[in-house]
């Protein structure tokens, strides 16, 4: 996995485990490249019926996206501090900051890679 030294993986108050920062990140910086197992489509109905089902990433042509590394471990937020990067052709997902992020602060994302989407989501937020 490439990421950067300073992140490492923790409990949170409210959401199990959460991805953190032990020293700054600047804005637009690479946290982590997560490579992906792909998922056929045609798996998803299986999938949907295990824990799996929480920890995917809709690919392209609707296939699902299993990130390795720290990928599915980082919680979502209305209002995140970093964005999810698809690699399509590399078959990886990269997490980049899109503020600065200060040290001991929760890296998140938003889970329709959009903070402007006001859609539901399959669970209840909490900020």
């Amino acid at each position: 996995m490439q990421r950067i030294d300073s992140i490492y993986y923790g409990a949170t108050e409210s959401k199990g485990r959460g991805v953190f920062t032990a020293m700054d990140i600047p804005e637009k910086s690479l946290i982590e490249i997560c490579p992906v197992i792909l998922i056929p489509k045609d798996q998803i109905p299986l999938i949907d019926r295990t824990v799996i089902y929480h920890y995917y990433f809709i690919w392209k042509d609707g296939d699902l996206a299993l990130p390795l590394g720290y990928g599915c471990l980082y919680n979502h937020r209305e209002t995140p501090n970093a964005e999810v990067v698809y690699d399509h052709f590399a078959l990886e997902i990269h997490i980049q900051s899109i503020r600065e992020i200060k040290e001991g602060e929760e890296i998140t994302i938003h889970y329709h890679n959009d903070p402007e989407f006001k859609g539901s989501l399959w669970f209840e937020v909490k900020e």
